[in-house]
């Protein structure tokens, strides 16, 4: 999974966080900070570092970067890799993912796209792809790609999360091989927000991709429905 936001400050900012939910995963592994090519060292303090934070039931990065000054335009990349984030049972199976969280630290956002890519095709006519939480629309572009798309405004509190069922086979066979992945993508745009440091954002956008291996095998039936993803984000 690769989040990565694209933001236009206005006054100084200098720090950013991601807290990402456990729940219903087995774990999430390898984090990364980036700034464009710019690879962030773990640990330590300053600009251009960032750390890991493992709770029970979460983890947090945050990350610190050159301060911002005036109107400028920042991308930044969060990356991990995300553990038994697939649900597989004997007779039904589903991706279920919070690919734009509901709290995003009071930034509204004017509209939102995900893209699921499966491991391996699948017969379209045995796909079914629906959206919670926002009107969107979804298409079944071929037999490893599901679009979704929300043309309209997503106020913060509203998450963003997409399911998709009928995949079984190109998962069971890709952890049947030990090489299980599912990409995601999800792009944000036209945010807008007052924030803390003494500026604001505005006209920014935030896309993610990623992938969830291992992990896989059957859950107890009593989280049928239940999705991974989620958190919360922030910059100040």
């Amino acid at each position: 999974m690769a989040e990565t936001y694209r933001l236009r400050f206005e006054g100084e900012f200098h720090t950013g966080f991601a807290e990402i939910p456990l729940d219903y995963v087995s774990n999430i592994v390898d984090v990364q900070v980036r700034e464009g090519d710019l690879v962030y060292d773990e640990g330590g303090s300053g600009p251009g570092t960032f750390t890991t934070m493992h709770g029970y039931d979460n983890i947090r990065v945050e990350w610190e970067y050159v301060p911002t000054s005036g109107t400028e335009v920042r991308a930044f990349t969060v990356e991990y890799r995300v553990l038994g984030g697939l649900w597989v049972y004997p007779d039904v199976d589903w991706l279920a993912w919070k690919a734009i969280p509901a709290d995003r630290s009071g930034i509204p956002t004017e509209a939102g796209r995900v893209t699921v890519h499966l491991p391996a095709p699948v017969d379209p006519g045995d796909l079914k792809a629906n959206a919670k939480g926002v009107d969107a629309t979804v298409e079944i572009v071929d037999a490893q790609t599901i679009v979704f798309e929300s043309p309209g405004a997503i106020p913060n509190g509203a998450a963003f999360e997409v399911v998709v069922r009928g995949a079984g086979e190109a998962t069971k066979l890709s952890w049947e091989a030990g090489t299980s992945v599912i990409k995601v993508l999800g792009d944000i745009l036209e945010e807008s927000s007052s924030g803390g440091g003494g500026g604001s954002f505005s006209s920014s956008s935030w896309s993610s991709s990623g992938s969830s291996s291992g992990g896989g095998g059957s859950r107890s039936s009593s989280f049928s429905g239940s999705s991974g993803g989620g958190g919360s984000r922030g910059f100040g």
